[in-house]
Order: structure tokens, then sequence, then C-alpha cells
């Protein structure tokens, strides 16, 4: 809890990426006195909102547990942050959706972004209209 009450701290506050817990929690969807007891250390998350705040912060989960994400990040120079996953959705318009139904937005798209690789794989790569 410790861990992730530093990193977390070191992600919120005035001129932070965000710079309170309320902006955490918006861009989030993990409710702010949450936040708020996880940055005391008083709390341990559930994985849902570890996971939930890890994206709002493009990392990954594991990153907010690790006493220092930023030597992951500096021994990996080519590994690029989490690309959004729902282009031309914005993170914002992500956060109207109910929380329950957000996991059922992205198991659809990531079941058709499989299906796709398996069709692609099987038939090479698609061609370009002329």
């Amino acid at each position: 809890m410790r861990i992730l009450a530093d990193n977390l701290n070191r992600l919120i506050g005035p001129g932070l990426k965000f710079g309170s817990n309320e902006a955490a929690a918006k861009a989030s969807g993990v409710g702010r006195s949450t936040i708020d007891r996880a940055r005391r250390a008083e709390v341990a998350l559930k994985v849902d909102n570890l996971a939930e705040l890890a994206r709002a912060c493009d990392m990954e989960p594991w990153e907010l547990l690790h006493p220092d994400p930023e030597s992951v990040r500096r021994q990996d120079p080519n590994r690029a942050p989490n690309d959004w996953p729902l282009p031309g959705i914005s993170s914002d318009d992500f956060q109207l959706i109910p929380p329950d139904e957000r996991d059922e937005v992205v198991s659809l798209a990531r079941s058709k972004v499989q299906r796709h690789k398996v069709t692609a794989t099987k038939s090479g790569p698609p061609k370009k209209a002329a």
C-alpha cells in the first residue's frame, strides 16, 4: 500500500499529471475518497480500481505497484505508453459509460481485433483498394 501511495502522490497534486484527487477521479472513474485513502496508504485498491487508475495515468497496473516505475521506463526506451484503445472515443466520453458496461465495450473491441487478426493470418494482409 505504501508503494502505491508513493506512486499516486508522484502523479496527483498541483503541477502534476492530475492536479487533485477530484481530477484523478474524473479521469479514472475511481471515487475521490478512495483515491484519497489510497494516497494515505489507508486502503488497498480493488484490482479494477487499480487498472482504471493505471489507464488514466497511461501506465500498466503493475507500474503503480513498482517501487520505481520510471526506472522500468528508462530501461526500455522503446516502450511506448499505452495507446488509448478506442480511437474516435475520448477517455472523457468513455467515462460517461456506466462502469459496469465499460468492460463490455473493451471486450467487444478486443474480440473484433482478435477475429480480424485470425482472418489476416489465414488470408494474408488486407488488400488495398485500387
